[in-house]
């Protein structure tokens, strides 16, 4: 694949240089956690040295990743002329050539190249094996073996001006590495006179590192940082985890450390004691295991007393099954403590996060609330909310880490909430104004679909039949031809194929229809009636019809009626009074039996509640069972103690109480203990945002909005507003994809 098919349906190809468009692609790594791109190409010409920078700078952009190319080129492409472009590829690895090439003059005879330096200083190239360093990067570019020769002055003009300026660098480096060595010594000296006599703890360096710009390795880490602890000083670049093989090789890996115990074992002598750990570099983990003497590795256990949970550690060592451990372990001969990369907030006005969860989220996050806290300090953040699901017991480690926090300088307010699941058990029965009698003329219908959405889905078949003096009288049943395919699984469903809407009258015409055989008759009655005249209102605003209807849900009327049912679906209700099998699923089968179902909860709201209106339904139906009701997700903050108070009495309530599945705070109950909580619709599991994806009406999303912010009607506004901005872009995503999601 070359460079070109491979991202021009990605990015503006006008902006990358030419040389690249037919580059093979040889390799290809992300790093998702570090948003890093390796690229191996394979280029048949040597570009330039800026067009390479320019290629990398154009994919970091448009990819918003960290880019590093690795290129190689066709042995016959090294020339004289190459060298504008290896000698900076040589920087890139080796800070210490900076000028030193500058002028030089480069030959290729056979297999030698001879370099003639204008600045002299070809014994001091040679001491630090730059004639090397070249040769491998030569060979790693072109495939070739050569021999590397400086020409020119072994010494250096002392009055050269590119001398004199390496100098000063130099000088400047030394005096740096002076001043870490003493601010080193200093610290011995400190923890030399600790009462306990133990040693200070090691930490990364961090002198000279500019910690609010990524790590130039590519890693999460700023390998510049690396203070050895144990071993030698590791110079090779660390491996990913997930790379390395048990086979007793020599590795560099770095990883962040943890199960770490406080207590480590010993031996029964006494004499030696197991260390072991784990590292994990976001790619894979390793194990840590191995023995030490007290005595013989007295300076390896003074060491090993910076190594804790969440330090970066560089380490080096063979990595082989261990017999004792029965697993892969590293054996470790060198190690050093290095700075992690923590992605700063640079914004000038600081968020306030007002949605979080820890690890008291079942199933929903790891993180400490000591943690999640402790970042959003960092970051300068003024608040930071903890929003568990359905519990508070991250309380009182939130408060306390800013306590601490606090007495360091970083002030930061914990904002107590939780995510409830929450029951609007306040859904009214009757939706509209119609005040006549339960026993008056009305229309009883079912609906087929081809899905849940009323945005985007369309109806397949109408059903319905007329009820007068407490009897069937008429029938309507009509297929509806969608304009769109109906997959295999509503089909499967309700055996409703494609052959046999293709020639039924379209969306307006069957609505129309519907309509005449309605008439005068507005009231009309569903099985979980949101649903069904959720379509036949967005089907009439795109036909630019008026909906005059007066609905009755029989869900909740079922609910509050047979409490004892195991759910209220409708073919479930149908077998608790006994009536005849149907083809469940088809509109025409299911209106004729929610008919008959009708016919009996009149009877009984009669007799049992009293009701005999359509406008006394919904306040002579209180109470119910509502285990089969969707819970809502719901965010709840306190506003003051008074609020905290009554959080905790709805946290209690709901566990103690009203716990089926998961603790459940019912809308009537949040609205007694109302005061001090502000109420926000939580994510898109909340009931405000599931009302916009399926395309309600304004009215309706007001109505939701109501419970959250009562007192305010511009800010109920502009929670609408958001979440209908919110909905469309859900609702233009390729395949809705967020709205798939897993069930929890």
């Amino acid at each position: 694949m070359t460079f070109r098919e491979l991202f021009e349906s990605r990015i503006s190809m006008d902006s990358v240089p030419s040389v690249f468009y037919d580059a093979a692609v040889l390799h290809m790594t992300l790093e998702e956690s570090t948003r890093t791109l390796e690229l191996k190409l394979r280029v048949r010409t040597v570009p330039a040295y800026e067009d390479i920078e320019r290629a990398e700078d154009c994919l970091n952009r448009l990819l918003s990743a960290k880019v590093r190319a690795e290129l190689c080129f066709p042995a016959e492409a090294l020339n004289e002329q190459a060298f504008a472009t290896i000698i900076p590829l040589l920087r890139r690895r080796h800070m210490q050539v900076n000028g030193s090439f500058n002028d030089a003059v480069y030959s290729i005879v056979g297999d030698r190249v001879y370099v003639k330096l204008a600045h002299g200083g070809a014994g001091l190239l040679r001491s630090t094996q730059m004639d090397t360093e070249l040769e491998t990067l030569i060979r790693d570019l072109f495939g070739v073996r050569v021999t590397v020769e400086f020409q020119g002055d072994e010494t250096v003009d002392t009055n050269d001006e590119q001398y004199q300026r390496l100098m000063q660098q130099a000088m400047e480096e030394e005096q740096q590495r002076a001043q870490e060595a003493a601010a080193t010594a200093a610290a011995a000296a400190a923890a030399a006179v600790k009462s306990d006599g133990a040693p200070a703890p090691a930490k990364p360096r961090t002198a000279g590192v500019d910690f609010n710009r990524p790590p130039t390795s590519g890693l999460p880490i700023y390998l510049e940082t690396a203070q050895t602890i144990w071993g030698k000083d590791i110079r090779e670049m660390p491996v990913p985890i997930r790379t390395v093989e048990p086979d007793g090789s020599f590795v560099t890996v770095w990883g962040e450390v943890f199960g770490m115990e406080k207590e480590h074992r010993e031996s029964r002598d006494g004499t030696r004691v197991l260390y072991e750990f784990h590292l994990s570099d976001r790619t894979g983990s390793l194990t840590v295991n191995m023995w030490l003497d007290k005595k013989r590795d007295k300076q390896k256990l003074e060491a090993l007393a910076s190594v804790k949970n969440g330090v970066c550690v560089l380490a080096q060592g063979s990595y082989d099954y261990n017999e004792y451990a029965k697993c892969n372990v590293l054996r470790i001969k060198s190690m050093a403590l290095v700075a992690k990369y923590q992605k700063p907030d640079n914004a000038p006005k600081k968020r306030v996060e007002l949605h979080m969860h820890t690890k008291m989220s079942s199933m929903d996050a790891v993180s400490e609330a000591s943690d999640l806290v402790t970042r959003a300090a960092d970051w300068g953040h003024p608040a930071v909310a903890i929003t568990d699901h359905g519990v508070v017991q991250a309380f009182p480690d939130a408060m306390n880490t800013a306590a601490k926090l606090a007495k360091g300088g970083k002030e930061i307010k914990v904002l107590y909430g939780v995510e409830a699941y929450y029951i609007n058990d306040m859904i009214p029965v009757v939706t509209g104004d119609a005040t006549c009698a339960l026993t008056d003329e009305c229309i009883v219908f079912d609906l087929e679909t081809t899905g849940l959405s009323q945005q985007n889905d369309r109806i397949t078949e109408i059903g319905a039949v007329r009820v007068r003096d407490g009897a069937v009288v008429e029938e309507f049943n009509t297929f509806v031809n969608p304009e769109m395919p109906i997959s295999e699984k509503i089909t499967e469903l309700t055996g409703i194929t494609n052959d046999m809407v293709k020639d039924a009258p379209r969306e307006d015409e069957a609505l129309r229809l519907f309509y005449e055989f309605c008439g005068d008759c507005k009231v009309i009655i569903a099985h979980n009636a949101p649903f069904d005249t959720g379509f036949v209102k967005k089907s009439a605003e795109r036909c630019d019809m008026p909906y005059p209807f007066t609905s009755i849900d029989t869900v909740p009327i079922a609910r509050a009626l047979y409490p004892n049912l195991k759910n209220h679906k409708l073919d479930t209700v149908a077998k608790a009074l006994q009536l005849p099998p149907f083809n469940h699923h088809r509109a025409c089968d299911d209106a004729r039996v929610l008919a008959q179902i009708y016919l009996k909860l009149i009877t009984d709201m009669k007799e049992q509640r009293g009701v005999e209106t359509v406008d006394g339904i919904n306040t002579g139906l209180k109470g119910g069972d509502m285990k089969g009701v969707k819970p809502y997700h719901l965010i709840i903050l306190a506003q003051n103690l008074t609020g905290l108070k009554n959080l905790y009495k709805l946290i209690s309530w709901s566990h103690l109480k009203n716990y089926f599945k998961r603790p459940r705070i019912t809308r009537s109950k949040l609205m007694e203990h109302r005061e001090g909580l502000i109420i926000g619709s939580a994510c898109e599991q909340g009931e405000l945002f599931e009302a916009v994806v399926d395309g309600r009406g304004w009215g309706e999303l007001c109505d939701i909005a109501v419970l959250r912010f009562s007192r305010n009607s511009t800010a109920r506004k502009q929670c609408v507003y958001g979440a209908q901005r919110y909905g469309a872009r859900r609702r233009t995503a390729q395949g809705f994809q967020p709205y798939n999601r897993p069930t929890r």
